[in-house]
């Protein structure tokens, strides 16, 4: 059965404690959901702060905006914990793990015969097209996120575990994903169909796509979505086994903090 491990981490800076993991991608600081500290416990009010200024020296090497925890899997968190986070203005949320035989894969609908799902191929065509849908869509979390996702993205044509899947109407990109093909399972990442254009079974002709790639494979197709979401519903109506849940928090590191990394980058030593 598959667990929070076997999700790939976007990371190229890795540390490792009796008591944490940190994953961090130089590439993208913005983001926290690929900057963070994944606990193996659940801290106490003592804690917490402490995890925060261990957080900080990380921030300080990658330049990071953001502080981003997730806490153990399957655990919920005490009252006085929530309510210290909620006192810190962080945010929270819950992501679940998604797991599916292919063959268990239920479509609601015909796939319509006008899309065309295509992997690219690192040397081949479309790449373009790939990393302006990324630059459109990322702009709703501000230029410099989109600017910064462009180099990020770079690394699905250069992985060979990293596959870029298309969803063509005629000469126009609708939807986009990013399939992870590791030893025991494809794992969904990125998937985005344009909003004008869901419910049409674009995003079903594109998950049909990975299933038979599954199949072939011998492999189970998996997830991480968040249970706020309408898309876990969909997924749930699909197939998909609720295995796991994690609960994460993160908030922006506050602007005096900010203005001593951004010295430090640029090297000039911390104001404390």
């Amino acid at each position: 059965m598959s667990s929070f491990d076997a999700i790939y981490q976007w990371a190229d800076r890795y540390d490792e404690t009796d008591y944490y993991h940190f994953w961090g991608n130089s590439q993208l600081p913005l983001g926290y959901t690929y900057n963070k500290i994944v606990l193996d416990f659940i801290p106490n009010l003592d804690e917490f702060p402490i995890l925060e200024d261990i957080f900080l020296d990380y921030a300080y090497e990658l330049d990071l905006s953001y502080y981003s925890f997730d806490f153990p899997a399957n655990q919920a968190l005490g009252q006085k914990l929530i309510a210290y986070l909620n006192q810190e203005e962080y945010g929270l949320e819950i992501n679940r793990l998604l797991s599916i035989d292919p063959k268990d894969f239920k479509t609601s609908r015909l796939s319509p015969k006008d899309i065309t799902v295509t992997a690219l191929s690192s040397a081949g065509q479309g790449w373009d097209d790939f990393f302006h849908f990324h630059y459109r869509e990322n702009q709703a979390f501000g230029q410099d996120f989109a600017n910064q996702s462009q180099t990020f993205y770079q690394a699905v044509r250069e992985e060979d575990q990293l596959i870029a899947l298309t969803a063509y109407r005629e000469q126009e990109l609708l939807g986009v994903m990013v399939l992870i093909d590791s030893p025991n399972s494809l794992e969904i990442d990125d998937f985005t169909v344009l909003e004008d254009y869901r419910g049409q079974g674009i995003g079903q002709a594109m998950q049909t796509w990975v299933m038979d790639r599954a199949q072939d494979q011998g492999k189970n197709v998996i997830l991480l979505a968040d249970a706020d979401d309408t898309p876990l519903k969909m997924y749930l109506k699909q197939g998909y086994q609720d295995l796991s849940f994690r609960i994460s928090a993160h908030k922006r590191i506050p602007q005096a903090i900010r203005q001593d990394i951004s010295n430090y980058q640029a090297g000039n030593p911390p104001q404390f």
